[in-house]
């Protein structure tokens, strides 16, 4: 059985409105996971202090990490980043489609990487998509299709901005399967359900939330183990 999470950090932002990376490390600690998705992650960008977050958190948990980014912030680096208690292999940054351009918008990019944790060996992605559900539902696509070209099984986690009723058929539609019906936003009051773990020959044995010191979004844990539908 592997333990996975994917968590929205807010650029490690408080409930207060500080930006806090110390925190960051010790909830990454907390979440007790062998795979960590991070959305929302810098690296040395002014408002996050300097900080290369994703070498904090791999340095607070002694985990392997991987950062993707997504685009140029304050100085640095905007994007996602894999943490992973174990070997990881292979790694890549896709870009994702996007249709229009305009002031501040932000470039989606998932990162892909081969790992090997909890004795088992996965492909893993993280991504956080467009807000814009016409475009998100694209670049869901997007991330399907690139990720099945890789050995499975397979393992797609992160922030989609895109609700069950349309998540969870166009997953199915490729074969794959989609947790849903634990709302992980906003943090206190959540009631939406944007956070997911997908998975293609997995099953997903247990899945719940917790409220993290940083971030806007509740981090979504799963349990996840081999089934026979797992291809190469």
């Amino acid at each position: 059985m592997v333990t996975v999470a994917t968590f929205n950090i807010q650029h490690a932002r408080t409930e207060g409105g500080t930006v806090e990376p110390q925190l960051l490390g010790k909830a990454c600690q907390e979440l007790g996971a062998s795979v960590i998705a991070l959305q929302e992650v810098d690296r040395c960008t002014t408002r996050s202090g300097g900080t290369d977050l994703t070498a904090l958190a791999a340095e607070a948990t002694g985990m392997q990490s991987c950062f993707g980014a997504a685009m140029e912030m304050e100085g640095g680096e905007y994007g996602n980043a894999l943490l992973v208690d174990g070997d990881l292999g292979d790694r890549e940054v896709v870009i994702l489609p996007q249709t229009s351009r305009y002031e501040g918008a932000e470039q989606r990019v998932a990162v892909l990487a081969h790992v090997h944790t909890a004795g088992e060996t996965l492909t893993v992605g993280v991504t956080h998509l467009d807000f814009r559900p016409a475009l998100a539902e694209i670049q869901l696509a997007a991330v399907l299709d690139v990720l099945r070209r890789r050995p499975g099984p397979h393992l797609l986690m992160g922030d989609l901005n895109l609700p069950p009723s349309v998540v969870v058929p166009a997953v199915e539609a490729a074969g794959w399967s989609a947790t849903a019906g634990l709302t992980t936003f906003p943090l206190r009051h959540p009631d939406r359900t944007i956070d997911y773990v997908i998975t293609q020959g997995l099953t997903v044995e247990s899945l719940h939330t917790r409220i993290l010191a940083v971030g806007d979004h509740r981090a979504l844990i799963a349990n996840v183990t081999p089934s026979h539908a797992a291809t190469e």
